[in-house]
């Protein structure tokens, strides 16, 4: 079994080392580092403990991003057998399903730990800038390592159980977003109905708390805290250990039942696509048959239109009880309202639109059907701005909930209204040049998905963006600063003045990467 797996893992390895996206992260990730190095070292002299600022930096930075590879790496390690039809195979040549899952999991482990290992040497600089501790240092490594792998147990089990890596990615990140969003909510939420009576609530409370422990968020935030002492081995590290142990041990298990006879499929079918079949009048295409398309195919339907809303309204209702401090009176339907507008505005909208700017093209071109559809007697900017409009319509059901959120707290709109007019021009401005910044990384999520594929593109459009803020965000702002010191009494004057400048060229970036990306069509048309 271990010449078997030692072979995968040298393929695998051999591969993962020629994918030209790993090593921008890693070199993405040394250039934050670098850039955060250069502002500790500007702060050393007016600032104390730089080095603990330099390390929380570094710490921060390291866990977002092997928490965004790790929950997208791991999740195609047997789906890609499975989507090249190579499965089969691998199983005719007599290798085991756990040499199977050791040669193909410990190579993505190795490639997401050298995330980690690339900033190891700069810790030793936060350490002699100081406020940093050697205890500090291992503890938070000793996190990290068992954060990714058990991201990588949870990649790896849904990868065995999913058909096809976009499904096995999603339930990766949807796995992983419960596990570190619910907890902590359902802590505060029993905390606060024991301290009103429910009694009967606490031994949830308890076990919700030791969830929450053992997230590496909470973590962190423990081992960054000045005065920190404790050991390497934490709550948050013997439990992720040993809960990626026992689904690593499942996902064993279930192999064979998941995968049997799965090489002697030809047709697999996504739920998006059996949307249209349940539907009999979603047969008949719309005039605008691209539209029609892409509002199935990338948006999901009128299926997923109800899915999202049966997810948003229970959870709003959920946040706006407990804001309301379990009192069923007509303040909980304000509550409600208020925490469905800030569900939808901060949450459902710009995941929802990522998503859509990910998945616009890549069924087209993994397919290869991007080369016939762009043979109709149509420009290729028709065809983009048709499908980014079939895709935008799977954002109507957070807009209504958004409206329906306002109607029940009309109070609420009306202050935020007034005390808006009070602020003048300066705050729609704001807000506008902040939507056109969402715009360039929107594009930026398109434009990658076109080259590499839509989770990798994710990836390093926040890469590219998080990069774009550090370098660029103090020259763009710096000359607002100067100017409203300077003149005095016309502040707002100036910000509107500025933030148009800026707006009108980030607009210019936009139609710039429109450019590419259309650029980027024609040549897989061309290939096609």
């Amino acid at each position: 079994m271990l010449a078997k797996s030692f072979v995968l893992m040298n393929r695998s390895l051999r591969i993962d080392d020629k994918l030209l996206r790993l090593h921008l992260l890693r070199l993405g990730i040394v250039a934050i580092v670098g850039f955060c190095l250069f502002l500790a070292h500007v702060s050393s002299a007016v600032v104390g403990a730089a080095g603990l600022n330099f390390f929380s930096q570094i710490i921060w930075t390291t866990l977002l991003f092997s928490t965004l590879a790790g929950a997208t790496l791991f999740a195609t390690c047997v789906t890609e057998e499975k989507e090249e039809q190579t499965l089969g195979l691998l199983t005719l040549a007599n290798i085991r399903p756990l040499a199977l899952i050791f040669g193909k999991f410990v190579p993505r482990l190795v490639t997401a730990l050298m995330i980690i290992t690339v900033v190891f040497p700069f810790t030793l600089l936060a350490i002699t800038l100081g406020g940093v501790t050697w205890s500090q240092v291992w503890a938070a490594y000793w996190m990290l390592f068992a954060h990714v792998v058990f991201m990588g147990s949870v990649g790896l089990f849904f990868s065995v159980v999913c058909r096809n890596s976009g499904w096995a990615i999603t339930f990766s990140v949807l796995a992983l977003l419960a596990f570190f969003a619910i907890p902590p909510l359902a802590s505060s939420f029993l905390s606060t109905a024991v301290s009103n009576g429910f009694t009967s609530a606490a031994p949830i409370r308890d076990a919700a708390g030791w969830m929450r422990d053992a997230s590496a968020f909470v973590r962190t935030n423990e081992i960054l805290s000045t005065g920190f002492n404790e050991g390497a081995f934490g709550t948050q590290v013997v439990s992720n250990l040993s809960a990626a142990g026992v689904i690593c041990l499942l996902s064993w298990l279930l192999f064979l039942p998941f995968n049997k006879g799965l090489e002697a499929s030809v047709e697999q079918v996504s739920v998006l696509d059996r949307g249209i079949r349940f539907n009999k009048q979603s047969r008949r295409a719309w005039r605008q048959a691209i539209i029609w398309k892409d509002f199935y195919q990338v948006a999901g339907g009128p299926t997923w239109w109800a899915i999202r809303v049966a997810a948003l309204l229970p959870i709003a209702m959920v946040t706006g009880f407990t804001a309301n401090d379990f009192a069923l009176d007509w303040d909980l339907l304000e509550a409600t309202g208020v925490a469905l507008m800030g569900l939808t505005l901060f949450g459902a909208f710009p995941v929802e639109s990522t998503i859509i700017a990910a998945r616009l093209y890549r069924r087209e071109i993994k397919e290869g059907t991007w080369p016939i559809l762009a043979g109709l007697p149509l420009s290729i900017a028709h065809i983009s701005y048709a499908k980014a409009a079939g895709g935008l319509l799977g954002l109507v059901p957070a807009a209504a909930l958004f409206v329906f959120g306002g109607a029940l707290a009309p109070s609420r709109v009306a202050d935020w209204l007034i005390g808006s007019a009070g602020e003048g021009p300066a705050l729609i401005v704001a807000v506008g040049y902040y939507l056109v910044l969402f715009a360039i990384f929107l594009h930026l999520t398109t434009l990658f998905s076109i080259l590499v594929n839509a989770w990798a593109g994710v990836l390093l459009a926040l890469l590219t963006f998080w990069l774009g803020g550090c370098f660029m965000g103090p020259i763009m702002f710096l000359p607002m600063m100067i100017i409203s010191s300077s003149t005095a009494g016309m502040e707002d004057v100036a910000a509107i003045i500025i933030m148009l400048v800026y707006g009108t060229a980030i607009l210019g970036i936009c139609f710039g990467l429109q450019a590419l990306i259309a650029q980027q069509l024609r040549s897989i048309a061309g290939r096609g």
